[in-house]
């Protein structure tokens, strides 16, 4: 029997916070590599036929883009690719490779940040896999989705929920973040709902949807992107910060990365001979730059919560 002293002595350890798993940091090296191919293939590849027009299944004249990997998408949905990819080149594998780093070092806000990050990659590609027009890189995109999904459960599970929440120190702004995710996500309802709705109860088709047979992004919004930024604000609302920090960084991330993504792929397009007015131009660009500056202050209100020296 041990001695009472000893019993008393012994401190109460304190949680561990990250514990880093190979396996985690080598799907985290793959999806920085092969979304570098990819996108740098996206960027590069020119060659290609000059843009021709073809007949949809719903029987409407869309004019393809015609050129490199691209070359099967229309000319909206062809240059707004290589405007994301123009993006998640120079922002989004950077940002992943220092996550990463972070990672290793067991930072629990570099963890979180890991985590938005491969959620976004994760968001991008498994958009490319299965709603982007067949080409050379489809096996790229199927591995890049599901190296960033298994890449988001491990790196979740090497985290301590209870020193998450441990970390949390009276600056996390709970409620102003809870209360941003809730009107972001009604706002995505509203634009995207009221839309498809329309064009249902008319009987068309979206005026995006080009010669694709349906809408990706808004199925990926409404059915995941949506209800994890409700799930995330009522767990903030409840009281539990650390499930709930886990959860809120991917979709502030994700939002926080559509102000870079809309400006770039809208340019792209314009370059690429699309029509747009000023109004259609200057409205999203504007609105995304407010709603993602938002969210990074919030992000990274978020990381600094849980370690000041960030």
């Amino acid at each position: 029997m041990m001695p009472s002293s000893a019993v008393t002595a012994a401190p109460a350890r304190a949680p561990a916070g990250v514990l880093p798993a190979r396996a985690a940091v080598r799907l985290c090296y793959t999806v920085a590599l092969l979304a570098t191919a990819a996108t740098a293939t996206g960027l590069l590849w020119t060659g290609g036929s000059a843009p021709e027009q073809v007949t949809s299944v719903r029987g409407e004249t869309v004019t393809l883009f015609g050129e490199g990997l691209y070359r099967f998408e229309s000319v909206f949905k062809g240059a707004g690719h290589r405007g994301t990819d123009l993006v998640t080149l120079l922002l989004g594998v950077p940002l992943l490779l220092g996550a990463v780093r972070r990672y290793r070092r067991a930072s629990v806000p570099g963890t979180l940040m890991l985590v938005g990050v491969l959620g976004w990659f994760l968001y991008l590609y498994a958009t490319m896999a299965v709603g982007a027009a067949h080409n050379e890189f489809f096996l790229v995109y199927v591995a890049l989705f599901g190296a960033s999904l298994f890449g988001v459960a491990l790196v979740v599970n090497t985290l301590d929920l209870r020193a998450v929440r441990e970390r949390v120190g009276d600056d996390l702004p709970a409620r102003t973040i809870a209360g941003f995710l809730v009107v972001t996500g009604l706002f995505t309802v509203v634009m995207w709902g009221a839309g498809l709705v329309t064009v249902l109860v008319e009987g068309q088709a979206p005026g995006t949807l080009g010669h694709a047979t349906t809408t990706v992004t808004e199925a990926l919004d409404l059915a995941i992107v949506v209800p994890l930024a409700v799930v995330a604000a009522c767990q903030l609302f409840t009281g539990r910060l650390g499930t709930g920090s886990v959860m809120a960084v991917p979709v502030l991330l994700l939002l926080t990365a559509l102000a870079p993504v809309i400006a770039a792929q809208t340019v792209s397009q314009l370059r690429a001979g699309v029509e747009l007015t000023t109004a259609e131009v200057a409205g999203p660009i504007a609105g995304f730059i407010v709603l993602g500056g938002c969210a990074a202050v919030l992000l990274l209100r978020l990381l600094r919560a849980l370690q000041p020296s960030i």
